[in-house]
């Protein structure tokens, strides 16, 4: 466990020591929360004819997650023609995957204007959220952001908000309305949001009491999704949106075409 005591704020992922511990962890989630959000933004870009030419995957991890993107929206016709992933941890130096350049660095302090950008389990783990998206957002026209909702009856009932403070490091817990708001004041106008359901991913079934939790997770899943993310948990909200610069380059687009 981190001992939160001695590294607080940023410091704990820019000296590498979050994901020497949890690198492991990403990896084995990384395509199932890329094979989401394709599933997701792929048929609404389509249909909105979004230019997807440059990418950037913020807080990349161990980058599997960014490769599997980049590669997804190249095999359905996009013109990919940079992808760039952003991580603050020096581990992200020895990373190498065809195609992708990485940078240890801060998106919003070194990154370069760019079509779409991810945001896959970050908001969370960021103090002033708001601030931090609107750094974003200013340098990108669509995102996609995957948030954990972390606010349910489960959580408060076994006490456990104190223990992710420290592992996983998540400082904010949201619900469904709550996460969608969290957006909407940082300047991002969704477009589009789906249920993901982590305990079928191999993370999510670690540990006796998340083993014995499946099945009745799936049932109500089946049945509702919205009272599975508030009372059992193990749900996460994967959501694509706009920023102001692409809403008014559809503006620009839509006023050429008349």
């Amino acid at each position: 466990m981190i001992d939160i005591n001695k590294k607080t704020g940023l410091s704990v992922y820019t000296s590498g020591e979050y994901f020497s511990l949890n690198m492991e962890r990403h990896r084995l989630d990384a395509c199932y929360k890329a094979k989401e959000f394709l599933n997701l933004f792929i048929p609404h870009a389509k249909e909105n004819n979004w230019n997807i030419k440059t990418y950037a995957d913020v807080g990349c991890g161990s980058g599997d997650g960014t490769g599997k993107v980049a590669s997804g929206i190249t095999s359905e016709g996009f013109h990919l023609i940079d992808a760039v992933g952003y991580e603050l941890s020096p581990h992200i130096e020895k990373v190498h995957i065809e195609g992708i350049h990485f940078i240890c660095g801060d998106f919003s302090q070194c990154g370069n204007q760019t079509d779409l950008v991810t945001l896959f389990d970050v908001v969370e783990h960021v103090p002033s959220p708001i601030e931090f998206l609107r750094g974003v957002c200013a340098k990108c026209k669509w995102i996609g952001i995957h948030i954990p909702l972390d606010n349910n009856f489960n959580n408060s009932f076994r006490n456990l908000y104190r223990k992710k403070l420290y592992t996983p490091g998540h400082l904010v817990f949201l619900d469904i309305p709550q996460a969608l708001t969290l957006l909407a004041l940082a300047g991002i106008r969704v477009v589009n949001y789906s249920y993901t359901f982590n305990f079928n991913w191999p993370t999510g079934r670690q540990g006796t009491l998340a083993k014995l939790a499946i099945l009745p997770r799936r049932i109500l899943a089946k049945i509702n999704p919205w009272l599975t993310s508030r009372i059992l948990g193990g749900c996460s909200l994967m959501v694509i949106g706009e920023t102001e610069n692409g809403w008014s380059c559809c503006e620009i687009n839509e006023y050429n075409m008349q």
